[in-house]
């Protein structure tokens, strides 16, 4: 993985042509002891997808390990709607009927500890 700043990744969203702080963000379906490397995660689907604030990462103890863009893994943002638009990534394709909202999940907006409950939901076993 390429280590950057977290102010040059390439999936900050941005508004009337300004970086904010939001990050299009997804959890891989994986886990293990180790921090991921980049062979960890090859190929595995994004199970979890939403936008937060770049300080949620600190907040829950986390770091930028590096970039590794979707496409080495063939894989792409899912689609998802919001406000009756649908969105690819951070691009906006166009009004979305409403018939078709059940297609696509809703774009999602996690709090600061949000991606690390969606983390224990999914690999945390409960006894």
């Amino acid at each position: 993985m390429k280590a950057l700043p977290a102010e040059e990744l390439f999936l900050i969203e941005r508004k009337n042509n300004r970086k904010t702080k939001l990050l299009l963000v997804g959890l891989h379906n994986w886990s293990g002891e180790n921090r991921p490397t980049d062979k960890d995660i090859d190929q595995t689907p994004i199970i979890e997808q939403g936008v937060m604030h770049i300080n949620s990462i600190k907040h829950i103890g986390g770091e930028i390990l590096g970039l590794k863009l979707l496409e080495e893994d063939n894989l792409k943002p899912h689609l998802q709607f919001e406000a009756g638009y649908l969105i690819d990534g951070f691009e906006n394709i166009g009004k979305l009927p409403a018939h078709d909202y059940e297609k696509y999940s809703r774009r999602t907006t996690y709090g600061l500890n949000s991606i690390r409950l969606k983390a224990e939901k999914h690999f945390v076993k409960n006894s």
